[in-house]
């Protein structure tokens, strides 16, 4: 046991140690040195401070706002503990935060907060209106189908001996008559608000958060890409055509004898001026950074955002 403790204790660990395979390249760590100066000289420069409040110990303490800098040149010794904390802050598990008074400024480094996951308030206005639309959506599909389903089972019993074009009328009948105008008109503005709107995903790279469009995530080309978006864009129009349903049904006591012969040319006008219009000035997505912070609380609370992020684009929702 004598023997076997140096061996397992001693010269293992030293063996490990004195690998030079697991040094990295001598001009990589020259490279990473100057870069860790100019991170550190940047940090001195804006004078980011960790802060916090103490008190004499006297027989009448009085409070007193503590401040050091994390990169103070006076004292080296703190710089390990400076570089775990800017680390920290690379990483967005700190944020660092100025408060500019009449006085003086502080910019201070707040405590390590982490990534949590937490579901979406079912409360919440938009998220119960997204509910509530979706399943319009649905509702009007299923009733389309079962009416489908119908007029294929009486063609069928009358071996095809009807009217074949009356069948393209079916949305028009089968959604006036069967589903009713509010639910035609719900399914016609979550086609819109989907033509005028860019779907970003949220994913993690390297231990950071950001936007990337679905079909990055997927790997495909640009011509999969164009073509999945122009196929898209196609089936997103055809569903505004459930609004000019609508609008022909309300504005019949007006055209009277004419609306036989406008309304399959308006449906398909709109549709292709649909498609037209979102292929030529395509929705984009924004983002701003405007960091600002405001009181909900005096000396309790301090709500703070960084920017905005708008993936809804009016103009292009207004034209169409």
């Amino acid at each position: 046991m004598a023997v076997k403790c140096p061996t397992v204790l001693l010269n293992q660990p030293t063996g490990f140690l004195r690998n030079t395979s697991l040094l990295p390249d001598p001009a990589l760590v020259t490279m990473w040195e100057d870069l860790a100066s100019t991170a550190q000289a940047d940090m001195y420069q804006t004078k980011v401070e960790i802060m916090q409040y103490g008190t004499t110990p006297t027989t009448s303490p009085a409070t007193t706002l503590l401040r050091h800098e994390v990169f103070d040149p006076m004292f080296p010794n703190f710089h390990y503990l400076g570089w775990l904390l800017a680390y920290d802050w690379a990483l967005n598990y700190r944020e660092v935060i100025s408060f500019q008074g009449d006085v003086d400024t502080i910019n201070v480094m707040t405590s390590a907060t982490y990534d949590s996951t937490s579901l979406v308030d079912p409360l919440e206005i938009p998220v119960n209106v997204a509910y509530y639309i979706r399943y319009a959506c649905i509702y009007v599909t299923c009733v389309i189908i079962c009416v489908a389903a119908l007029a294929m089972a009486y063609l069928v019993l009358n071996r095809g001996r009807v009217e074949g074009l009356n069948l393209f009328e079916l949305n028009r009948v089968a959604g006036i008559v069967w589903i009713g105008r509010t639910f035609l008109f719900i399914r016609s503005m979550a086609a819109m608000s989907l033509l005028s709107t860019q779907v970003l995903s949220l994913v993690s790279v390297n231990n950071l958060w950001r936007f990337v469009s679905p079909s990055a995530l997927q790997g495909e080309s640009s011509a999969d890409r164009a073509a999945i978006r122009i196929f898209t864009t196609i089936l997103a129009a055809g569903e505004v055509s459930w609004f000019v349903f609508v609008l022909n049904d309300v504005l019949m006591v007006f055209t009277q004898q004419y609306t036989t012969a406008y309304v399959f040319k308006c449906k398909y006008l709109v549709w292709g001026l649909s498609v037209i219009l979102s292929l030529a000035a395509p929705s984009t997505h924004t983002a701003t950074f405007d960091r600002k912070c405001e009181y909900a609380q005096v000396d309790f609370q301090l709500v703070c955002s960084s920017g905005a992020v708008l993936v809804w684009t009016p103009p292009s929702s207004g034209t169409v």
